[in-house]
């Protein structure tokens, strides 16, 4: 489990440290491999959750710019369900003023599929709201408001610099890795030999995995959490509606 963090300005002090380098490295160098490091990491506890307001016009908005992954979608205190159709999500207010063609033929409500099946009944005559991502975009069908956006985003400092999950274990798995992008530099120059190359590379991968499994490692709480969401008699199978709040929450059984 991750529950704090540490500046990359650490993990530059460690390197310098255990490697005893004489000469000044490149700091923005070793803040870029430090992000690289993360990434290939890719424990899902190292990330930040956060909660943003997206301004919703002409059915799209910009996503924050720390956004990384696992998007929850809100419209009026509703979840919005992923778009899954092939032309959807189109605006479901008035899909017969869309100026969009398809093979020449201007899409209306009679010959487009997404329009012609919102008269569909599903809630109040109109199709669920939906959302898609594609290239930092968020796409909805909801033509204008607000939607509230849970992620999961990357931990920064004031600067802007990633920060480092306050754990032994990533401390080294990020220096080794920072290390290795040197030793790589080096031997390509013929500065060093292929052996010592081949150990940082190896070091490298073996504290990647120790760092993952250091962070996905659940405590006591968490565990009990996982334990109430598989020890059911009855699945709870439309959690997403109240935004997964009762996954944790043990099952409570009547016997007559």
């Amino acid at each position: 489990m991750v529950y704090k963090y540490a500046s990359v300005h650490s993990v530059i002090e460690k390197i310098y440290r255990d490697y005893d380098h004489q000469e000044e490295l490149d700091i923005w160098d070793i803040i870029e491999w430090a992000a690289e490091a993360l990434e290939f990491i890719g424990a899902g506890q190292q990330y930040e959750n956060y909660v943003a307001e997206l301004a919703i016009v002409n059915s799209m908005s910009i996503l924050p710019c720390n956004f990384h992954s696992q998007p929850h979608a809100a419209y009026n205190g509703r979840p919005l369900s992923l778009a899954t159709g092939a032309f959807a999500p189109m605006s479901i207010a008035s899909p017969d003023t869309s100026k969009n063609t398809i093979n020449g033929v201007q899409v209306s409500a009679n010959n487009f599929p997404s329009t012609e099946n919102s008269a569909t009944s599903l809630q109040g005559g109109l199709l669920p709201n939906t959302f898609y991502i594609r290239d930092g975009v968020f796409v909805t069908n909801i033509p204008e408001g607000t939607v509230v956006l849970e992620y999961r985003g990357i931990k920064v400092d004031k600067d802007g610099y990633p920060m480092i999950p306050d754990l032994q274990s990533y401390r080294e798995a990020v220096a080794k890795y920072c290390q290795m992008k040197i030793d790589h530099q080096d031997f390509r120059r013929k500065r060093i030999t292929g052996e010592i190359y081949a150990e940082s590379k190896s070091d490298w991968q073996w504290y990647c995995g120790q760092a993952r499994g250091a962070a996905n490692m659940p405590n006591l709480a968490y565990a009990e959490a996982i334990k109430n969401q598989w020890v059911k008699l009855r699945p709870n199978q439309n959690s997403a509606s109240s935004f997964y709040s009762d996954l944790s929450t043990r099952e409570m059984r009547k016997i007559k």
